[in-house]
């Protein structure tokens, strides 16, 4: 699967989605056990300080008790889902010059998607579907992830990373049991996603200022 590696990272955005509903869910409730060091079944802002989840506290916390719950959760997540559908249908639609709902070879010539072609077209039809563009994207993540879990136990150990992810890798583990699972990555690569819009945002306003 490592050919799958470098595929076009604005496309990844496209199919960036669950896989499914059930698994959707799992995975979600996975990062949220992740985040709730204390256990209590909810999240506070101390929780989920550093991470994506922080920037939009406020809009999440429907309530207003100071505490995300797995429904909240939920909605916001079903939310932003619907936003990152319409995001990803406009990118697909660029490729898809002709409007037939596929992407042809010639469609993607001049982007590094066209060196995958014949990999991700998992049908052999010739032409790429958002369907198995979309499954190329969670093969991806699967194999960068595999490639570092050296003894295939599903966790990451502080001697099977290195470079930046080393030097964080005790922020990242957010439970403390010495071990990084794909939620607490995922849970880390959300949070840094939000910092960076922060800083542009800031960037944006501060730029206004005479």
């Amino acid at each position: 699967m490592n050919h799958l590696l470098p595929l076009l990272l604005p496309l990844s955005l496209v199919f960036a989605g669950p896989s499914g509903d059930s698994r959707g869910e799992g995975k979600r409730h996975e990062r949220m056990q992740a985040l709730d060091t204390d256990g209590s079944g909810t999240l506070s802002a101390e929780e989920v300080e550093g991470t994506r989840i922080a920037s939009h506290f406020a809009k999440i916390d429907a309530n207003g008790d100071g505490e995300l719950s797995k429904a909240e959760m939920k909605a916001a997540h079903e939310k932003r889902k619907g936003k990152r559908g319409k995001r990803g249908k406009k990118s697909f639609a660029k490729l898809d010059a002709d409007g037939n709902g596929s992407i042809s070879p010639a469609e993607a010539e001049g982007t590094r998607l066209a060196e995958h072609f014949a990999q991700i077209d998992a049908d052999g039809s010739g032409s790429l579907t958002e369907a198995e563009m979309k499954a190329a994207h969670q093969q991806r993540k699967a194999a960068r992830f595999a490639e570092q879990d050296a003894n295939g136990d599903g966790v990451l150990s502080k001697s099977e990373v290195d470079g930046k992810m080393a030097k964080r890798f005790d922020k990242i583990d957010a439970n403390g049991d010495g071990q990084l699972t794909q939620a607490e990555m995922k849970a880390a690569c959300d949070g840094k996603k939000g910092r960076k819009r922060g800083k542009g945002k800031r960037g944006k306003g501060g730029g206004a200022r005479g």
